[in-house]
């Protein structure tokens, strides 16, 4: 294997190593996303339940 060729392949498995990392990291921001979207959706249902009571002890 020549110079080159051992350069260009480092350079190669440098790129997907930087590739798989941003990958991950997307992942996991998206896997935090969900879990907020989840969690503002429960709180959401929770608000309106209250208001709700609220409205029926105000009556």
């Amino acid at each position: 294997m020549t110079e080159l060729e051992r350069t260009l392949l480092d350079a190669l498995e440098r790129f997907e190593r930087r590739q798989t990392e941003q990958q991950k990291a997307l992942d996991d921001a998206l896997s935090g996303l969900e879990r907020v979207s989840g969690e503002y959706e429960q709180l959401s249902q929770q608000v309106s339940t209250l208001q709700q009571q609220l409205a029926v002890l105000r009556t």
